[in-house]
């Protein structure tokens, strides 16, 4: 009983730390896409988001349990995710309004990378490079 009881806690404690202070999926989602692509403008954004759907759809998820999937997105455990969201607020908020009908411009891609990595993902299919970051499906 103890034992639970302490998982409990200890997996509330962790779940509020990577909150922050988004209380929506939404906003979760949205602050995800800034703290991946904000430095990349509009279309990086848009590109992240495209990502996020087409995994959604993907794996019959919905976009929020999508960017918290463990080791996925690093913007979702980022300490400066907040910050980050600041800076991108108003493009990505509008992003996740309707962000499984958004037009795909990465071809059905559900990985990226920045180009400057020296891994290449050699077993996954590119599909499209789009400023600093390649698509892979």
């Amino acid at each position: 009983m103890r034992k639970s009881i302490l998982f409990i806690l200890i997996f509330f404690i962790t779940s509020y730390a990577y909150c922050d202070r988004f209380y929506t999926p939404q906003e979760v989602v949205a602050s995800v896409i800034c703290a991946e692509a904000v430095g990349e403008g509009y279309v990086g954004m848009y590109t992240v988001a495209n990502v996020i759907a087409n995994r959604a759809r993907k794996y019959n998820l919905t976009p929020y349990e999508v960017v918290i999937q463990k080791n996925q997105f690093y913007g979702y455990t980022n300490k400066n995710r907040e910050e980050l969201y600041n800076q991108g607020k108003e493009y990505c908020d509008d992003l996740t309004e309707d962000i499984l009908n958004l037009p795909d411009i990465t071809r059905g891609a559900i990985y990226f990378r920045r180009i400057n990595e020296k891994k290449e993902s050699w077993h996954l299919k590119r599909t499209i490079k789009i400023k600093n970051h390649i698509f892979y499906k």
